[in-house]
């Protein structure tokens, strides 16, 4: 696959420092030439990917959550209030 494990290292390095606008434009381009860089290019492209859609998943499933439990406080405070209000006015009408 490669000649040298330097070379692979330091090609890893360069992905990581990369943003996938640029892997990808290079990608298109045929900058980069050696197929085992392709590979590796296409790869760290492929899993920047999913990592992307697994984050956008749990944003929106965390934002739903936030959502649903702020709801459910709203009504809870709604009913406590409810029940003060009429065991005051019960109080009030006993005397």
């Amino acid at each position: 696959m490669t000649e040298n494990k330097q070379e692979e290292a330091s090609f890893r390095a360069a992905l990581d420092r990369a943003s996938s606008e640029v892997i990808s434009k290079r990608l298109d381009d045929n900058v980069i030439a050696r197929s085992w860089k392709r590979d590796m290019a296409e790869a760290e492209l492929t899993r920047r990917e999913a990592e992307s859609v697994s984050r956008s998943t749990s944003d929106a499933m965390q934002t739903k959550k936030r959502h649903n439990s702020a709801t459910l406080k709203g009504w809870l405070l709604s009913i406590i209030l409810l029940i003060c209000a009429l065991s005051g006015a019960v109080v009030f009408l006993m005397k």
